[in-house]
């Protein structure tokens, strides 16, 4: 009954589930069983004793006669099967048996791929004593080594790199890909281990380069820091940009990697370092070099541009503050500059400034506008109100004789128009507003109120409740 059930397969069966006297006794009645195969994986009872790790049924088949080579439908051998499950007493059973090392699987891959795949990295030193050609490729294009490294085997890696084996082959032969796509699934300790191979053991510096350049650009600080562990210069000059790396580091915005180029230096760094800092934004590189390098904190560049400029440039709000702190020198019309720019970071540049000493009434002569014309025509609310609040004049007329209350109207400054009705009282607290909202340019000959009347109603209803002024059709409505 129990040979009924187990039919057509009963060898088969007992192989896998370890019945030693039950294989025997099928042995013994048809010694021609051991060639006998499953219908739908052609695998043979070896197969299944070595996939089980079953040695002494492995040496009972192959004492009778049993192909040590048979394949099954995907082209693998007991051999294969033994090898990816760890089975390392068959696997060394196998090849006192002459068992094919070599034999290839649908994907042309050697047993010794299989243990690599599986991570078993005693099977594989097995498996290596009896390979001359560990840099063999799958049929993807992949070795051994890059099967193990893609599913993050490191013990199986460090044995195959202990042979010297080639990591740059294949899909591999760009490495700064092969290594992206390794982080791109968390494997840093991986990426890490090959980096420290690929520098202790190429000779061109150029190869180790290409990786140092991807790493900086990428933003991998440790991928860095291997390198330089591994006893390869990261201060150099990449090709492609022509760049030192430290500035390569500052424009791809790879802080940390900058500061720890900077780390590294022990008394030279590159000229205009503090510049590059300032401009890039890199408050951690900005203090290394004054306080490390004591760095010139008013030094020009071949543009004549300060370390400060630049960052005001940027509104690097916290680079601005250290440079001032060190006694940064503000220059002629550094603030109006500042409110200028107009971009993310301007208002808290304008502040600095004037906490530092900067002058809210400093005129800009060509143009005869004040740092509060700037505020008012970049409509910035933050820097008007604050300029209005450290003694701005609102009456200085440029060279056009228009006060930044024409370009209030003109403009239809909403936010200065805000900024100006907080820190006035809605204009009721602005000395000499009656004469001022009336000082007409020199271009179109309009005072305040005739350019808020025709172009920025809000502004003239504010202007109408300050100072009672006789009413104008627009259109068809009294205003």
């Amino acid at each position: 009954m129990l040979l009924r059930c187990m039919r057509p397969y009963p060898l088969l069966w007992a192989c896998e589930e370890n019945f030693e006297e039950l294989a025997i006794h099928l042995i013994e009645q048809d010694p021609n069983v051991v060639h006998s195969t499953n219908h739908r994986y052609k695998e043979t009872a070896l197969h299944f004793a070595a996939a089980q790790g079953h040695v002494r049924l492995c040496t009972l088949l192959i004492e009778n006669k049993v192909n040590v080579d048979a394949q099954n439908i995907h082209n693998q051998t007991a051999l294969h099967k033994a090898a990816y499950n760890g089975c390392d007493e068959v696997v060394a059973l196998l090849l006192t048996k002459k068992a094919n090392i070599s034999s290839l699987d649908n994907l042309q891959q050697t047993p010794l791929f299989r243990a690599a795949l599986a991570g078993h990295s005693s099977t594989v030193q097995l498996l290596m004593k009896k390979y001359t050609n560990l840099n063999e490729m799958n049929k993807r294009g992949w070795t051994a080594l890059h099967i193990a490294a893609i599913n993050n085997h490191i013990d199986v890696v460090r044995v195959l790199l202990s042979k010297k084996v080639k990591v740059k082959l294949g899909r591999a032969k760009k490495l700064t890909g092969f290594l992206q796509m390794l982080l791109s699934r968390g494997h840093l300790e991986m990426v890490k281990l090959l980096v420290t191979y690929e520098v202790e053991s190429l000779k061109r510096n150029t190869d180790v380069n290409q990786t140092l350049f991807w790493a900086i650009r990428r933003n991998h600080l440790e991928i860095v820091q291997t390198i330089h562990r591994a006893g390869a210069p990261i201060i150099v000059i990449d090709d492609r940009s022509e760049l030192f790396t430290y500035e390569l580091a500052l424009n791809a915005k790879s802080f940390r990697i900058a500061e720890f180029i900077l780390s590294v230096q022990s008394t030279v760094v590159p000229k205009f370092a503090l510049h590059m800092a300032a401009e890039a934004g890199s408050i951690g590189c900005v203090s290394i070099l004054l306080n490390r390098f004591e760095a010139e904190v008013n030094a020009t560049n071949q543009k004549g541009e300060s370390p400060l400029e630049l960052a005001l440039k940027n509104g690097h709000a916290a680079v601005v503050r250290m440079l001032l702190e060190k006694s940064a020198k503000i220059s002629k019309y550094m603030l109006i500059y500042a409110i200028c720019v107009n971009k993310e970071g301007s208002f808290e540049c304008t502040k600095e400034l004037l906490l530092h000493g900067a002058d809210p009434v400093e005129i800009h002569e060509p143009t005869g506008r004040s740092a509060l014309h700037h505020a008012v025509l970049v409509d910035h609310y933050e820097c008007t109100k604050l300029l209005l609040q450290r003694g701005a004049s609102c009456a200085t007329k440029d060279k056009h004789g228009r006060t930044p209350l024409h370009y209030m109207a003109l403009n239809r400054c909403r936010y200065a128009l805000k900024a100006f009705l907080e820190v006035t009282n809605g204009f009721r607290d602005l000395e000499n507003v009656r004469e001022l909202i009336r000082v007409k340019d020199d271009i179109l000959g309009e005072s305040v109120i005739d350019s808020a009347r025709a172009c920025f109603v809000p502004l003239y209803r504010t202007l109408k409740a300050v100072e009672p002024i006789e009413g104008i059709f627009v259109g068809e409505y009294l205003i």
